[in-house]
C-alpha cells in the first residue's frame, strides 16, 4: 500500500518537474550558443 502511494508521488513529481528541466536546459544551451557566437 505504501509503495504505491510512493510510487504514485514519484510520478507525479516526476511529471512536473521534468519540463522545468528541459525548459531550463535548452534556455541554457541557447545562451550558450549565443556567448559561443560572439
Amino acid at each position: 500500500m505504501a509503495t504505491s502511494v510512493i510510487k504514485i508521488l514519484l510520478m507525479s513529481v516526476s511529471r512536473t518537474v521534468s519540463p522545468a528541466i528541459s525548459r531550463t536546459g535548452f534556455i541554457a544551451t541557447r545562451f550558450n550558443a549565443e556567448a559561443v557566437s560572439d
